[in-house]
């Protein structure tokens, strides 16, 4: 039975040109990661914000730093489920540099 487990948890879903594959093992541990990653942004995120209400700041300086934490905490983690799956970073530098651009041009109006 452990082997049959084994089997499904290297059981490859897909190989790169490189020659890297990508397992079900992987995928179960990135959502796993994306998940704690996530509930655990919004932990911290609750615990600064009654910390920092106890410090009488301001509301609405308060939300701003808890949306720049949360937001910051969760592409962390979507850098590391990446690097966990072996996608490098640079695959996206065509996409960001283009969304990058349409946005410059948008905010100039």
């Amino acid at each position: 039975m452990l082997e049959d487990l084994r089997a499904i948890w290297e059981f490859t879903l897909a190989t790169a040109p490189s020659g890297q594959s990508i397992t079900v093992g992987q995928v179960l541990l990135v959502v796993a990661l994306v998940v704690v990653g996530y509930f655990g942004s919004r932990l911290l995120v609750y615990m600064l914000g009654r910390r920092m209400t106890k410090a009488d700041m301001r509301p609405d300086v308060i939300h701003i730093v808890k949306r720049i934490i949360f937001i910051v905490f969760l592409v962390v983690v979507a850098l590391t489920a990446l690097s966990l799956l072996g996608i490098p970073l640079t695959a996206f530098a065509f996409a960001t540099g283009a969304i990058a651009i349409g946005v410059g041009f948008g905010a100039q109006n």
